[in-house]
């Protein structure tokens, strides 16, 4: 938070980061699944985008826990020092709260269910085709959501330091 960069610039990297475990295990997911359990081909092609799209989502939700429910770690561990009831139990909401914001990137698939019993809809790529679509929207939307957080955490920066700085241990 010290280093001198703008906010976003600091989330962007703190999501970039995440991007090669994330994107693996997803891909090694979907490729095992795909293995398994075949599926069309354009519903293959548009899962990679429907990952990409819930990754987004998930980082900026992410993004938003480290702003708000900052946490002060023991030195040499993980375990959070000085947790306070207010502090876990918005964590814990947001952490319930955050497959609501996943829903969106189902409704391709569910446009295309709902389309394939009419007349010439039936053979068409339509999850494919929604599902780029909302990964583009959601790329520009990331962009400018980030920016909001990047202002955020540093109006927020100080309170943070001092969360972080003062854990006792």
């Amino acid at each position: 938070m010290l280093a001198p960069l703008s906010g976003r610039n600091l989330l962007v990297g703190k999501n970039v980061a995440m991007v090669p475990l994330a994107m693996v295990l997803g891909w090694v997911t979907l490729v095992t699944v795909q293995y398994f359990s075949p599926m069309r081909w354009s519903h293959f092609v548009a899962t990679f985008f429907q990952l990409g799209t819930m990754f987004m989502v998930s980082s900026l939700v992410g993004n938003l826990l480290s702003i708000y429910t900052p946490l002060g770690v023991k030195e040499g561990s993980m375990q959070p020092v000085n947790l306070r009831i207010g502090t876990a139990f918005l964590q814990l909401l947001i952490f319930l709260l955050a497959p609501l914001g996943m829903i969106p990137a189902l409704a391709p698939l569910g446009l295309e269910y709902l389309l394939r019993e009419l007349p010439g809809w039936g053979k068409l790529p339509v999850y494919l085709v929604f599902a780029a679509a909302y990964f583009l929207v959601m790329l520009k939307l990331y962009s400018r959501i980030v920016s909001w957080q990047g202002d955020l955490l540093h109006r927020r920066q100080f309170r943070i330091l001092d969360t972080v700085t003062h854990a006792e241990g």
